[in-house]
């Protein structure tokens, strides 16, 4: 080191980097002696030594030391928000350390964990040693499903991967702690949930009284694999992290830790081979991860995965749609689902669950569902083949509905004539009609408080059927179009868009077949903008006939 130094003072070590203004300490020893075993007890000697750092002077020294007989000492961790306390992990013990006066620290807190308290009555190996849960239709919520486990296969003793023979020095029977965090936000009584290398999971309350601290060691709040580390999170959530296996995500619930989900881990891939087995033209690499017991087969393709979060009562069959809806515009989720089937039509509140809530919405539900959505906050319609339905959902619905014993609803209905497509957008709902084929523009207005009416402000006839509407969904600000200025030799359409505002253009596609834009201002009408027609040949050159648009959707850009 250019710029470091070291020191050797009675056994003592001290380093520092290459930097002058970055300090590093390595582990030392204030024994009489450079070697901190005790030869005539045969005993380890664990010794925590306090140095001082003189800033203006640009010295270390020692100021204080705690010896006494034990194993090693691997870690210190400092109490939150409790200035001067500290624990010391040992291998086999902890000790809780009193360092508020450097010159004089002592011990106030010792446990054993070769003692510690009984663990939970369920077992959680099994649970939390396995790779993938499936459902009973045999298909894993992960991408890369493990297809082996290949745990139990190796004897505790017969660990190839145990370097520590019998009579090595390492080799220890004593538990000691791997992984530990701390509560968060917990100012006043700091909780630590810490692992053992035998995989439990114990949490130590410390309080602060007159008569000094108070250590309360819980009894064991699960049971799985070692971790190598722990992240206690906001909510009650702890995610543990396995180094050569699968982690979790825990949750205290009522003084235990409840698995929720897996933390998906392939490291580390020891093997593998990539296949194509079913002439897919899709590689699937089959991978040999992990070591015991946590060890599995697995395969990995590329994709995207998913993951269960809930699954409905098998009432729900036949669904003909399906659309998520929030509550208001500005909603960062979405707050119900709506499922539509051949002559039914039920909403699901999203949350922790989902619950029916057909009828403190407002919806049918004795039809078909064709299009829904929010028009404003609270103000959610229904689109089915006789008409269109406004509805404003009771609180309990949603927090955030009307608190009224039911829902307020109000209809619009076409004349003699039913609706084949429609959608809903911000402040406007469209919607078309089939022999004749006429579109409708509507309008939401507001008659008193909770009371609203639909009303239609522009009706076309058209040459061919709609097939499908694409409108906005969020408020755009009033301000000209100019996506398609850059168009060369267009000057036609580049005039039509001059002054457009782009929250007041949808898109809908015909069974001509074809693409239009249009657009509705209520002062102008409905005017087209742009169409085009769909044309596609095979390879013969001869034209394929049904190419009718299905489904459309107006993107916009910043």
């Amino acid at each position: 080191m250019e710029n470091g130094w070291r020191g050797i003072f009675c056994g003592c070590f001290i380093a520092t980097s290459a930097y002058e203004d970055r300090l590093a300490m390595f582990s030392i020893s204030m024994a009489t002696s450079s070697d901190i075993i005790d030869k005539k007890r045969g005993a380890v000697l664990t010794e925590l030594v306090l140095l001082e750092w003189a800033i203006i002077e640009n010295t270390v020294r020692a100021i204080s030391q705690y010896a006494e007989s034990g194993h090693l000492a691997h870690s210190i961790v400092e109490v939150p928000h409790s200035y001067g306390f500290a624990f010391m992990f040992r291998i086999g013990d902890a000790l809780l350390m009193d360092l508020r006066d450097a010159h004089n620290p002592c011990c106030v807190y010792r446990t054993s964990f070769d003692i510690l308290p009984t663990s939970v009555e369920q077992n959680f190996v099994e649970e939390s040693c396995r790779v993938h849960d499936g459902d009973e239709d045999g298909i894993f919520n992960v991408a890369a499903s493990a297809l082996l486990e290949l745990k139990d296969y190796v004897a505790k003793g017969d660990d190839p991967m145990n370097i520590d023979s019998d009579s090595g020095i390492l080799k220890s029977s004593s538990k000691h702690v791997c992984a530990l965090s701390w509560e968060p936000g917990n100012e006043k009584n700091s909780r630590m949930m810490f692992c053992v290398d035998t995989g439990e999971l114990f949490m130590i309350e410390i309080s602060f009284d007159s008569d000094g601290p108070r250590v309360n060691l819980s009894d064991c709040l699960y049971r799985g694999l070692s971790c190598k580390a722990l992240l206690w999170v906001a909510g009650g959530f702890l995610a543990a992290l396995v180094e050569m296996g699968d982690g979790m995500v825990l949750h205290l619930e009522q003084g235990r830790l409840v698995h929720r989900s897996p933390i998906q881990n392939i490291a580390p891939i020891l093997d593998m081979a990539v296949v194509d087995c079913h002439d897919e033209e899709h590689d699937q690499m089959f991978a040999c991860c992990g070591v015991t017991p946590e060890g599995s087969l697995r395969i990995i393709r590329s994709g995207i995965s998913l993951e269960k979060l809930w699954r409905t009562a098998p009432i729900y069959q036949g669904i003909t749609g399906i659309w998520t809806v929030k509550m208001k515009v500005s909603d960062s989720y979405h707050s119900f689902l709506v499922l539509s089937f051949v002559e039914e039509t039920r909403v699901l509140s999203v949350g922790l669950s989902f619950t029916d809530v057909t009828d403190s919405v407002g919806f049918q539900p004795d039809v078909s569902t064709l299009a829904c959505g929010i028009v404003d906050d609270g103000l959610l319609v229904q689109i089915h083949r006789n008409g269109v339905k406004l509805c404003l959902p009771t609180t309990v619905a949603h927090p955030d509905g009307i608190p009224l014993s039911c829902p307020i609803c109000t209809s619009w209905f076409p004349e003699n004539i039913s609706i084949s497509v429609g959608a809903v957008g911000y402040n406007s709902i469209v919607v078309a009609t089939s022999s004749p084929c006429f579109i409708y523009i509507l309008g939401v207005r507001s008659v008193s408080a909770y009371q609203y009416e639909i009303y239609e402000m522009q009706h076309v006839r058209l040459q061919n059927e709609v097939s499908c509407i694409s409108i906005p969904h969020k408020h755009f600000d009033k301000k000209p179009s100019f996506f398609l200025n850059n168009l060369v030799g267009n000057s036609c359409a580049a005039a039509l868009l001059i002054g457009v505002n782009i929250g007041r253009i949808f898109v809908i596609g015909t069974h001509k077949p074809s693409v239009e834009i249009l657009s509705f201002l209520p002062d102008e009408g409905l005017r087209i903008l742009a169409s085009g027609a769909i044309s596609l040949t095979n390879t013969l050159g001869t034209a394929v006939s049904g190419c009718i648009p299905q489904d459309v959707r107006k993107t916009c850009s910043s």
